[in-house]
């Protein structure tokens, strides 16, 4: 199995597992042995949705992110969370690597999925 399949599996592994969520849509593209696009829409226990976005590469046997977006939003279409790698905050210390809560822009690095399911768990346990 390549890089890319074994990390495309795990994916889907990883997002069955969060409690109470609907897979809305799950597309994940083989462009190439190399070159990868994903694509998940989850329904939140809360109504609330969480869409993944990435675009894949394998360089010297590893995983390169070329872009990734993961957005969550409440049902009234709020920004509750994002993580982004789009070159639109060069004021960022981590650029382009950011991330968003409500209306304030961060440093952060891109999480792993698991880490950021986990997140958003934590913060739908507090509201």
């Amino acid at each position: 199995m390549s890089p890319l399949q074994d990390y495309l599996r795990q994916v889907r592994e990883v997002v069955a597992t969060f409690p109470g969520a609907q897979v809305e849509r799950h597309r994940a593209e083989l462009l190439t042995t190399s070159r990868a696009n994903l694509r998940i829409r989850l329904r939140l226990p809360d109504d609330s949705f969480l869409e993944i976005s990435e675009a894949l590469v394998v360089e010297e046997g590893a995983i390169t992110w070329l872009s990734y977006r993961y957005h969550w939003q409440d049902a009234s279409g709020r920004v509750i969370l994002r993580y982004d790698n789009a070159p639109h905050h060069p004021e960022v210390e981590s650029f382009p690597d950011h991330k968003h809560v409500e209306n304030t822009v961060m440093a952060s690095e891109r999480p792993a999925l698991p880490d950021l399911l986990a997140e958003i768990q934590r913060l739908l346990a507090k509201r």
